[in-house]
Parts: C-alpha cells; sequence; structure tokens
C-alpha cells in the first residue's frame, strides 16, 4: 500500500502523469500541505498544469504540495536526515497517479469540499457512512463527493464505514471506473 493517514493506494494498476502545481489552491493555514491523495484536474486549456478537481478529475496527487517545499532550513535538516514524504513547493512539477479500472483507494476526511480535505461530508454531494456501494463518485475543490449531473465519474463507492485513523472523519473505499459524464 501507498499514502498517507487519510489516503492509501490499496490495489491496483495506475498510469503516471507529471503536472504543474503553479495554480492548486492550498490549504487556508499557510503551514498545513495539501494531502497525498488529492484529486486534481487540468488547468482550463493547459493539459500540463494541475488544479483542484471540481468535477473533471484526472487523477491523485502523490506527493504533499505546500508554498515552502523543503527550503526551509528546518526542512532541509529533516532531508538530511532522511526524513520522506516531505512537501514539494508549489510551481513545481508533481507526480500525478491516473488509476486504471478497478484499482482501490481509500480516502478519509471530515467537512467542506475544500483544499485539503479529502472527503467531503458537508454541502452538495456529501458522503456518509452510510453511502452505498455503487454511488458514483467525483470531486469538487479537491475532495471525493457524489458525482453531481455534468461532472466526470471517475470511481465508485465500495465500502462508506471503513474506520477512519482520526475519530469523527469518514473513511471510505472506493475503485476506479471508466471516466464518464453523469447525466
Amino acid at each position: 500500500m501507498y499514502g498517507s493517514s487519510t489516503f492509501k493506494w490499496v490495489w491496483g494498476k495506475w498510469n503516471h502523469i507529471s503536472l504543474g502545481t503553479t495554480y492548486l489552491a492550498l490549504p487556508s493555514v499557510a503551514t498545513t500541505p495539501l494531502p497525498i491523495g488529492t484529486p486534481v484536474e487540468y488547468k482550463a486549456g493547459d493539459t500540463e498544469e494541475a488544479v483542484l478537481a471540481s468535477g473533471k478529475p484526472v487523477g491523485i496527487v502523490t506527493e504533499k504540495v505546500d508554498a515552502y517545499g523543503t527550503t526551509s532550513d528546518a526542512r532541509f535538516k529533516s532531508v538530511m536526515i532522511g526524513e520522506r514524504n516531505l512537501p514539494i513547493k508549489t510551481g513545481t512539477q508533481v507526480a500525478v497517479r491516473v488509476p486504471q479500472n478497478d484499482a482501490l483507494m481509500e480516502f478519509e476526511g471530515l467537512g467542506a469540499a475544500a483544499p485539503g480535505n479529502l472527503v467531503a461530508t458537508t454541502g452538495t454531494g456529501a458522503i456518509s457512512a452510510s453511502t452505498a456501494r455503487g454511488t458514483e463518485l467525483s470531486a469538487q475543490n479537491g475532495s471525493m463527493r457524489v458525482a453531481q449531473s455534468g461532472d466526470v465519474v471517475f470511481a465508485k463507492m465500495e465500502v462508506a464505514n471503513l474506520t477512519p485513523n482520526t475519530v469523527g472523519n469518514v473513511r471510505i473505499r472506493v475503485s476506479a471506473v471508466p471516466a464518464h459524464v453523469k447525466a
């Protein structure tokens, strides 16, 4: 398995693409990086830059992203002692995993569809622990949500009530499906 406490790549194959991070919206708390597992899409008119997925997801970010990367003294020291999974700086390239059909992934989150939250549990398309198996899913502001009319569906719900790593969060397991527009 690959991932973090809020995202796991459980099983399956993927293709890699590399996208720029200049236009990725970051969480409102400056010291909080955009987490591994954030769904992204192409920036309108630019297939080399990523933006937070809002209805047309193409893949999943494989590295944390923030405004600083490893440029601070503290982060440089962390690199020198061998710490892994340090954020990359916005404006650089990030590897994006594009899941192939039936790949299994787990996402965890709580709250509105917003940068830094991987599962929208409030607002339009809210996911709960009782969301039905087979429900079509898309993304909004980089958060997984129940697909709405006109959204590109890229996953379906497999299990909506996994035990979360953080008490109170919702943890889900989804499987990738062929991308299609929800009617």
